[in-house]
C-alpha cells in the first residue's frame, strides 16, 4: 500500500522452526514438487533447527525422491548416533514406495540388528522379492516403529508374500508368552489392515481375541 513502510519482524528460532515445518507440511499435503528446491535451500540457512530440516527432506523425498536422498544422504552422513540412525532409516522406510535407490538403504547400517533388519527390508520392498521374509525378520527385532511400518507396507506385497506377514503375526498373538507378542498398536493396525485385504485372517484374529481378552480391545480399535 501506497505510503506504508514495511519491516521485517524479528522470529523466534522454536517461532522459526515451527513455520518452516507449517510449510514442508503445506507443500507435501498440496504436492507443490515445483516448492521443494525452494525448501531444500532452506535445509541448510542460518537458523533452520534440525527438526525443520528432517521435516523439509521428509517431503522432499515423497515429492522429488532424487533430490530427496541427496538431501537425506547428507543428513544421515552425520551424527551417526543410534537415534539418529533409527530415525533416519524409518524416514527413508516410509518414502520407499518411491523411487528410492536400492543402495540408499545401506546407508544407515551399522552392524546393529534393528538397522541391518531396516535396510534390508527397505531394500527388499525395492527389489520386489523376498520383501515377506524381510518384513517377518525386521518385524522380529521388536523395533515397534519398524514393525507398525511393516503392517503397512505389507498390504503392498503379492497375496503369497503378504501371508507370510500376517501368519507370523498371529503366531506370535497366539505364543502364551505375552513378551513375544507385538504392541498393541501393531495389533490394531493388523486387524485394520486384514479387515481390508483378508477377512479370513481377520477371523483367525479375532478368536485370537476371544481366547486372549487382552487382545480385543486393540482388535476392536483396529477394525474400527
Amino acid at each position: 500500500v501506497t505510503g506504508v513502510q514495511t519491516c521485517a519482524l524479528p522470529i523466534s528460532a522454536n517461532e522459526r522452526s515451527k513455520t518452516i515445518r507449517a510449510l514442508a507440511e503445506g507443500v507435501l499435503i498440496f504436492e507443490t514438487k515445483a516448492a521443494v528446491p525452494a525448501l531444500l535451500a532452506l535445509r541448510n540457512a542460518p537458523g533452520t533447527s534440525d527438526e525443520a530440516a528432517f521435516a523439509i527432506i521428509g517431503t522432499a523425498l515423497r515429492l522429488d525422491p532424487k533430490a530427496g536422498v541427496d538431501a537425506w544422504q547428507d543428513h544421515v552422513a552425520a551424527p551417526r548416533s543410534q537415534g539418529a540412525l533409527l530415525r533416519a532409516a524409518m524416514q527413508l522406510l516410509a518414502a520407499s514406495d518411491r523411487d528410492i535407490p536400492a543402495g540408499a538403504f545401506d546407508q544407515f547400517r551399522n552392524g546393529t540388528p534393528a538397522l541391518e533388519a531396516m535396510a534390508d527390508a527397505g531394500r527388499a520392498m525395492r527389489a520386489g522379492a523376498g520383501a515377506g521374509d524381510a518384513l517377518v525378520k525386521l518385524i522380529d527385532v521388536g523395533y515397534s516403529p519398524a514393525s507398525e511400518w511393516s503392517v503397512v507396507r505389507t498390504v503392498d506385497l503379492p497375496a503369497d508374500e503378504g501371508r507370510k506377514v500376517w501368519k507370523h503375526l498371529l503366531d506370535q498373538l497366539a505364543s502364551d508368552q505375552a513378551d513375544q507378542r507385538p504392541s498393541t498398536v501393531v495389533v490394531a493396525g493388523l486387524a485394520r489392515e486384514l479387515m481390508r485385504t483378508d477377512p479370513a485372517m481377520l477371523g483367525t484374529l479375532v478368536a485370537l481375541a476371544d481366547a486372549k481378552p487382552e487382545l480385543m480391545l486393540p482388535v476392536l480399535t483396529g477394525i474400527y
